[in-house]
């Protein structure tokens, strides 16, 4: 294997700026013709054609990326009127509507702020691709997405502000009896707004319908939190002198879940 040394990024030298790029120019000269059409019918047009686009970019990376799948028609909605929630439906996608607008609304800033680059509003420095990194979903962009809104919702419980710009992890377990499920979720998150080193640990849990007992599609859910108060620990925290701590708040965490479930059925 050949050896590779690193160099750092340098400006384009004069033989890179003599590359022929002939094949392009015809587009080039078609997209300027668009946009003087553009400027010239309203501002807001080209502005709104901008935003399109960046919207399209957003919905393909993910999907290139293989992180959901989408119809046709709910793509052009989005497209056209925004990252709404209320226009995905739950068979539309094969994640959590909630899921996929955050997921969304996260490439479109990623995009952006690379536009911004580029267009020299922003300079392209360490705090700028540090941004970068946590928008395009940090150690783990598969699954970094998933429960954010859930997670935020029991940190705001515990009168907390959790901190996505560190890593975050999660377990999860599910029962399906029936047309019911639960869903119990255990977040490990940084709280604060300023990296503390102080980790918390909320749970919560989704309890999920089905029109039939053998569908997949959900028609109905309600979230709710099932930790009493946080678990709290830091870096320098020996497991073995909070384990059996932690047991009892899974258990007393996992009781509250359950007995919602039961409840319901």
């Amino acid at each position: 294997m050949t050896d590779y040394k690193w160099n750092p990024i340098r400006p384009l030298s004069e033989q890179d700026g003599v590359i022929d790029l002939a094949f392009i120019r015809p587009l080039y000269d078609s997209w300027r013709i668009s946009e003087k059409r553009l400027k010239e019918s309203s501002r807001d047009n080209l502005r709104e054609f901008n935003n399109r686009l960046v919207r399209r970019l957003s919905i393909e990376t993910g999907i290139l990326e293989r992180l959901y799948d989408l119809d046709r028609c709910t793509t052009e909605a989005l497209i056209a009127m925004g990252f709404v929630e209320d226009i995905v439906s739950r068979s539309s996608t094969d994640i959590e509507p909630s899921r996929l607008i955050d997921i969304l609304q996260d490439q479109e800033a990623a995009i952006q702020l690379v536009l911004d680059c580029i267009a020299n509003k922003r300079p392209l420095t360490k705090s700028v691709l540090h941004e970068l990194h946590i928008l395009e979903g940090g150690p783990d962009h598969e699954n970094s997405h998933w429960y954010k809104y859930e997670v935020v919702a029991s940190a705001k419980d515990a009168g907390k502000f959790a901190n996505f710009s560190e890593h975050h992890y999660f377990v999860k377990a599910s029962i399906r009896a029936e047309r019911e499920q639960l869903v119990f979720v255990v977040s490990f998150h940084h709280v604060g707004r300023e990296l503390s080193g102080i980790i918390e640990v909320t749970a919560f849990a989704k309890l999920v319908s089905f029109e039939g007992s053998e569908d997949r599609h959900s028609v109905s859910d309600s979230f709710f939190v099932c930790s009493l108060e946080p678990f709290v620990f830091t870096h320098q925290t020996d497991v073995k002198f909070v384990e059996a701590a932690f047991t009892r708040w899974i258990d007393a965490s996992l009781a509250i879940a359950v007995k919602e479930y039961g409840d319901r059925l």
